[in-house]
């Protein structure tokens, strides 16, 4: 009988943090600096021009802030990078896998894999993202895409609601970010380098993607 008591006030302290989470009894997560502040049209030798949308549409994503730019720089292919930022956890549900959005819009996914890009000083941390390859009408597109917090990149939505969740019985920041990148690739151009040259894009701009993101949590935070 004494060996079950601790794991019971164990499950009871367990039950309390979620009953205090839906209920208000824990802290807000630390002040965030204020995120209206553009994300950078220029980085490195990448110039951008911000993507019209349709607010209806990318309403559904419920974002609290949003990134729409097209990245260019001379002799190379054009990437657009998409952006949908969140202050709390309860929104992450809206942040799914492009995957269904393609689908929709008539995009066939020929391929779907995990790759890791080296970011950070001299390269020296990798995250891993998703990559997917479509194609629709004669039309290929390499696509990559992840999920972002103090606690780093993930590949998988999953992962990231639970760090979320414990991380707000903590009173710790849970902003986060749906991230994906898209470029068509070009006519007598492979895949593989189209993808190439989306990885070198992605080493650019995390730098600036990481900081816009995590904000006063970034000194903190993993890659």
């Amino acid at each position: 009988m004494k060996d079950r008591l601790p794991s019971r006030i164990a499950i009871f302290v367990l039950c309390l943090a979620v009953l205090a989470l839906y209920t208000g009894g824990f802290p807000p997560p630390e002040h965030a600096v204020d995120r209206d502040e553009a994300f950078p049209s220029r980085i490195g030798d990448y110039t951008a021009q911000e993507v019209r949308y349709d607010r209806a549409v990318i309403g559904v994503l419920a974002a609290d802030h949003v990134v729409y730019k097209r990245f260019h720089k001379r002799g190379g292919v054009p990437i657009t990078l998409f952006v949908a930022l969140y202050e709390g956890l309860e929104k992450t549900d809206f942040s799914h896998s492009p995957v269904v959005c393609f689908t929709g819009q008539g995009w066939k996914i020929d391929g779907e894999t995990k790759v890791d890009v080296a970011v950070g000083p001299e390269n020296r941390h990798r995250i891993r993202v998703n990559q997917l390859i479509q194609t629709r009408m004669g039309t290929r597109m390499v696509t990559l895409f992840w999920y972002q917090s103090r606690r780093g990149v993930t590949d998988n939505r999953g992962v990231l609601k639970l760090t979320l969740f414990y991380d707000s019985l903590f009173g710790r920041s849970v902003r986060n970010a749906f991230v994906r990148l898209t470029a068509v690739v070009p006519e007598k151009t492979s895949v593989e380098k189209t993808a190439a040259s989306m990885e070198a894009f992605v080493r650019e701009v995390y730098p600036s993607l990481r900081l816009y993101i995590l904000g006063g949590s970034g000194r903190e935070a993993s890659f």
